[in-house]
């Protein structure tokens, strides 16, 4: 008996102590995370360029502009890239192989003016987000905070449990008990929710970081990111075909796009590249996420289909069955924390659920702040932690 209590004793103290090491890094994470849930409205709200009024019966058509835009630019015709009006940009962005984008009002088909524009704002809280504002370390320390909030998870769930099936956890008078059980309870509520985000967290943060080892002994110690080493393998890119001479005008843009949403209605169109504009051998890849399945075809696994640009027949399709499982799974853990074809009611959703995230993380740090009060013999310890936890939880407010 003496052994569980001495084994319950340190289990509870290695959850507050690696608790503590969470709230620092996690808060932060999940205070900027909470904003950048917003960033598209927030970069919208900061670029100038995409505040144009609305038109009644406006209907996406570039065809009677394109020929011109492409001349004017000077752009490249290897390979013209088209990228549709969206909830994150309501502007047309068209671009070329090396060449500086250009962005369209969809309304009138205007170019632009863009020269001057940063996203300062929605780049300062995606930066803090993750950790980019601390060289070469920010990021890992905060994957490695979300493999701590996974611990969390697991060890405040068999405390819950313990605490039903034996007796209560021991805790001193001290306690507030209301802090207690607001932490159990709300902690337990956000389980789901919590785990999702930090098992995704920990990927993209730490252990895509900690894969150099791995990317070095792979490849002789010539290179140190693994991503360079599997992108090519898993996210083949489409080789531009050899340029026919021939000149042979291709379809109407507007023509060719109600094609392709003809062949693959489930296809949400968002993207369209053009190779070899106006070229015997031009055809028209236009690419999207599935509308009924928008995890598995997230921003890392978009479908395509290809058209001939001349006659509008069908070159190649692709379809979900056909995706390497890996490209499937990383679009799912970027989906999971990125959500990012979703609009602004689920945003708003996950908004609350973090800032209840975050009042759990406040209650955790006041249970133990209640305990320490008591403890003179190491004040001096204590008062330190606890204002850089104060000003930490406060601080995050006046640095947006």
């Amino acid at each position: 008996m003496k052994t569980e209590k001495l084994y319950l004793k340190y289990f509870i103290r290695s959850h507050t102590i690696i608790g503590l090491f969470s709230l620092f890094l996690f808060y932060i994470s999940c205070f900027f995370g909470a904003l950048t849930l917003f960033l598209p409205y927030i970069s919208m709200w900061e670029t100038p360029s995409k505040h144009f009024k609305p038109t009644d019966n406006y209907i996406f058509n570039i065809d009677e502009s394109l020929d011109d835009i492409l001349k004017k630019n000077q752009f490249l015709t290897d390979k013209i890239e088209i990228v549709f009006p969206n909830f994150k940009d309501n502007r047309i962005q068209i671009s070329a192989l090396n060449q500086n984008s250009i962005y369209l009002n969809p309304h009138s088909n205007e170019v632009l003016p863009t020269k001057f524009e940063q996203k300062t704002v929605s780049d300062f809280l995606n930066i803090l987000h993750f950790g980019g504002n601390i060289p070469y370390i920010g990021q890992p320390l905060m994957g490695l905070s979300s493999i701590g909030i996974l611990f969390l998870i697991l060890s405040g769930g068999l405390l819950v449990v313990y605490n039903k099936k034996k007796t209560k956890v021991p805790c001193r008078k001290s306690y507030k008990k209301k802090y207690l059980s607001w932490h159990k309870y709300l902690g337990v509520f956000l389980i789901p929710f919590i785990f999702v985000f930090a098992l995704t967290g920990a990927f993209l943060g730490f252990m895509l970081f900690a894969s150099t080892p791995y990317a070095l002994s792979s490849s002789q110690f010539e290179q140190t990111n693994i991503r360079k080493l599997v992108a090519p393998i898993i996210f083949e890119t489409k080789q531009i075909p050899k340029t026919n001479s021939t000149t042979v005008p291709m379809q109407k843009f507007s023509l060719l796009l109600q094609k392709a949403q003809q062949h693959y209605p489930q296809l949400h169109i968002q993207k369209a590249e053009i190779y070899n504009y106006n070229k015997k051998d031009s055809h028209t890849v236009f690419s999207g996420y599935l509308t009924p399945n928008k995890i598995l075809s997230a921003k890392l696994n978009r479908l395509s289909i290809t058209l001939q640009s001349a006659t509008g027949d069908i070159i190649e399709k692709t379809l979900l069955e056909d995706c390497h499982i890996i490209k499937r799974t990383l679009s799912a853990f970027y989906y999971l924390h990125f959500i990012s074809d979703e609009t602004i009611i689920l945003r708003i959703v996950f908004f609350i659920l973090t800032l209840a995230l975050l009042f759990c993380l406040i209650l955790g740090y006041l249970i133990w702040a209640q305990r320490k009060l008591k403890h003179f013999h190491d004040i001096h310890y204590f008062n330190l932690l606890n204002r850089l936890c104060v000003a930490l939880m406060v601080g995050v407010i006046p640095a947006v």
